[in-house]
């Protein structure tokens, strides 16, 4: 992919028919996926407790695999299929708190209940909470972008509450390996998932990358990234859910207006919002996935040149912030009085006289907002709150700036 800018004035992402590609291409196949894992864990959830005795005989066989799949004299236990399922769906024997414990279980026969940890893979990912936020975000874009259930595949009767993918597995359990088989349909299903969750990532993914740029910007920013007319430009805002405030006093905008000095902000129950949240899902299910951000955000800042002049009314503002990356929540907030910031604070220091613009300053610091190392957590008319989402990127950021004077 070229740059963003390039990719989005040639996908011409401001006419929404640009968005059916990512609901199909890239939505819709990642949520077949969560739907048919998040079953599969179901059928796994609703033996918990049980007793393999109290099993139907043929499942029993396949769980008995689970448990001690690959365990024995000259095999690798780190590679078992005992293993992947202990780490990836918590699955073991009661009382056991590892696998060695679990698998030591095998004497006691088929008298041995059903356990599992809290701490597996699938916990973490919450994959309930995935399959479910994943489903309403397509049932919404498909009524925006006027898509229908049938054109996705997807299938919704009057009685489900959230679609069903056509060719979706019909019994969770043919996933599991009977014994002797290698169980090539779970892990392949948890190979997909675990890659479609690292090509729908910011930083991989143009739509998501796109919109995590956005998500705080001034207007002007965004209509000449993007070039397009104010017609589209104002379809684009009210899609993505951005809500405009003022630049010159920090309050919401509630009409039209042609004022330039409007920055667009993510809240609530926006789109980008919920496309935000979903990649805090994606980083639980593939480390990988908070790297790629991580390098993207710093790859991002480097190449900003931005002057804090006059250098010596942005150098108190500077010198302050210097010590709010250190802490262990670096966040600061700012205390504007109309167009006027008046001083900087943190939680855990004294405030710091400031004599800023506050149309100013935020265009000046747009361009580390919109990289994402800086973000905005509240917008009003008395105060700005911002965090440093990477401490260690902006802490070079900050000295970098002191130590060239105002020059970034």
């Amino acid at each position: 992919m070229g740059s963003l800018r390039e990719w989005a004035r040639e996908k011409r992402v401001w006419k929404l028919d640009a968005w059916k590609s990512f609901l199909q291409d890239d939505l819709v196949p990642f949520y077949s996926l969560a739907y048919d894992l998040n079953r599969f864990n179901n059928l796994l959830q609703g033996l918990n407790g049980k007793a393999l005795i109290d099993i139907d005989e043929e499942l029993r066989e396949k769980i008995r695999v689970c448990l001690y799949g690959g365990i024995g004299p000259g095999q690798d236990v780190d590679r078992s299929f005992a293993r992947f399922m202990f780490d990836y769906f918590g699955m073991c024997t009661q009382g056991a708190s590892t696998l060695d414990e679990s698998t030591q279980s095998y004497e006691f026969g088929d008298e041995v209940k059903i356990s599992f940890k809290q701490d597996s893979r699938i916990a973490s990912i919450q994959i309930r909470d995935l399959w479910w936020k994943l489903g309403n975000i397509i049932e919404q874009l498909s009524k925006e972008l006027r898509v229908t259930f049938e054109a996705m595949g997807l299938l919704k009767s009057p009685n489900s509450v959230l679609p069903q993918p056509v060719g979706s597995i019909d019994d969770p359990s043919t996933l599991l390996p009977q014994p002797g088989e290698e169980p090539e349909r779970l892990l392949s299903l948890v190979n997909d998932f675990r890659q479609r969750a690292v090509n729908l990532s910011i930083g991989v993914n143009p739509f998501m990358t796109f919109m995590f740029y956005v998500r705080a910007i001034p207007i002007r920013v965004l209509r000449e990234f993007l070039g397009c007319g104010p017609d589209e430009l104002t379809e684009l805002i009210n899609f993505l859910g951005l809500k405009p405030y003022s630049m010159m006093d920090g309050s919401e905008i509630k009409e039209q207006t042609k004022s330039e000095l409007v920055i667009l902000l993510a809240e609530g129950n926006s789109l980008i919002s919920k496309f935000l949240e979903l990649n805090f899902f994606l980083v639980k299910i593939e480390q990988k996935v908070g790297e790629i951000l991580e390098r993207t955000v710093q790859e991002a800042s480097r190449q900003i040149r931005v002057d804090f002049e006059p250098w010596e009314k942005f150098k108190p503002f500077f010198v302050a912030v210097k010590g709010y990356v250190d802490q262990q929540q670096p966040t600061f907030y700012v205390k504007n009085e109309g167009p006027k910031i008046t001083e900087v604070n943190s939680a855990y220091t004294s405030s710091t006289p400031l004599d800023l613009l506050l149309p100013d300053f935020l265009m000046k610091l747009s361009p580390w907002i919109c990289s994402g190392m800086i973000g905005i957590t509240h917008f009003s008319s008395y105060y700005i709150n911002f965090k440093f989402n990477f401490p260690s990127l902006a802490k070079e950021w900050v000295e970098g700036v002191i130590q060239n004077e105002g020059k970034a």
